[in-house]
């Protein structure tokens, strides 16, 4: 059933065409607009996302990083979400970007549940909460 009123847009980044097929129809059954791409170049071009997940496992490393520190800068306001079996290895490697990435990123597991990876793409990163307050209190 869709999320009524979920104002988020997904570009998955994924070589492998059955977990694209299946997030981008799990995505879009819930209301959220999912784009998908094998390349990180192209995803480049996308405009209005909210939330990127890459599957960076299906590219050679030094790839994989490079295009995720390119799709940081380019959706400088996305949640940015890492689905991978070397969870660390990719955390130490973001790591050395800076907090401004960290803030926004999520480094996941692999294999992990469409509804975990629905559950991060709806919540934004508090920077790009047009709703939160900017001095840590809640607004009324």
């Amino acid at each position: 059933m869709p999320f009524a009123g979920a104002l988020a847009s997904v570009l998955v980044v994924s070589r492998n065409t059955s977990t694209s097929r299946d997030l981008h129809s799990y995505f879009q059954q819930s209301g959220v607009t999912a784009l998908v791409t094998d390349d990180f170049e192209a995803a480049c071009g996308s405009t209005g996302i909210t939330a990127v997940v890459v599957f960076p496992d299906e590219f050679p490393f030094h790839v994989a990083v490079n295009g995720v520190m390119a799709l940081s800068r380019h959706f400088s306001s996305s949640t940015l979400i890492i689905v991978t079996r070397e969870t660390g290895r990719f955390e130490r490697a973001v790591a050395a970007a800076g907090t401004p990435i960290l803030e926004r990123l999520f480094v996941l597991p692999r294999p992990i549940w469409g509804w975990a990876l629905l559950d991060r793409v709806l919540k934004r990163p508090p920077s790009s909460d047009p709703g939160a307050a900017t001095d840590g209190t809640e607004e009324k």
